[in-house]
């Protein structure tokens, strides 16, 4: 996160708003802990396009 927070990390989309992604890398962080903790119920997430 603080990667993208301060600008080292490109935006996945051109043009995209930069709250809108830190959002979505907080919503997959959160998918890949649910995972780890339940992983028969939460699928794992290869990469960020799930």
């Amino acid at each position: 996160m603080p990667g993208l927070l301060d600008g080292r990390i490109p935006s996945a989309h051109a043009g995209a708003d930069p709250q809108g992604e830190v959002y979505r890398e907080l919503i997959l962080a959160v998918c890949r802990s649910y995972h780890q903790l339940l992983p028969n119920l939460f699928e794992g997430l290869a990469d960020a396009s799930e």
